[in-house]
């Protein structure tokens, strides 16, 4: 597996067959909820990001946020900028309840939105958010189809060339090349 350091974040870049824990592809929720699962024995809360490329095949891993038994301090920042290093066509984010409730509570949903939000104007769409406790997962995506009846966060797409030109735009400001 191959390292890149960006200001302080270690990016996983996945070579064949790294981490052992991740398939070639993840198309479904199911999927990314077995490559998460492992977190549900954690006492503490972990938020991961796993970019994947046009053909949801995994290219990088990243750990955004660790915190105390209830919570983990996660910033919008610190998902996208591994995510466009790594280049990323979009992405699946998971984090843990310890408590063993897999559930998602209200701030769970409100951060979703935010990093749903974020994606679209970056063009990086969020495909999943996966929550997973010791007792079983809850995909938020399916969540949210259940709930309303309707489009799911990954079925809206930003339309235009608005998330290309945002996302040269951060490259720019993070001293990367556009076409990176």
């Amino acid at each position: 597996m191959k390292k890149i350091k960006v200001q302080q974040q270690v990016i996983s870049l996945i070579a064949e067959g790294e981490p052992k824990w991740l398939p070639e592809t993840i198309e479904t929720s199911e999927a990314a909820a077995e490559c998460f699962a492992h977190l549900g024995k954690l006492s503490h809360e972990e938020c991961w990001i796993v970019g994947v490329n046009g053909h949801t095949q995994p290219i990088g891993c990243v750990l955004v946020s660790r915190g105390g038994s209830g919570a983990t301090g996660l910033v919008p920042a610190d998902i996208f900028k591994p995510l466009i290093s790594m280049n990323a066509r979009a992405f699946i984010m998971a984090h843990n309840h310890p408590s063993g409730d897999a559930t998602p509570g209200n701030d769970d949903r409100e951060t979703t939105f935010r990093i749903f939000e974020a994606g679209q104007l970056l063009g990086i769409p969020l495909l999943d958010h996966i929550v997973v406790s010791a007792t079983g997962w809850c995909s938020m995506r399916q969540l949210e189809a259940a709930e309303n009846d309707g489009p799911t966060i990954v079925e809206i797409p930003l339309e235009g060339d608005a998330g290309e030109a945002l996302r040269a735009l951060l490259n720019r400001m993070l001293g990367e090349r556009d076409d990176a």
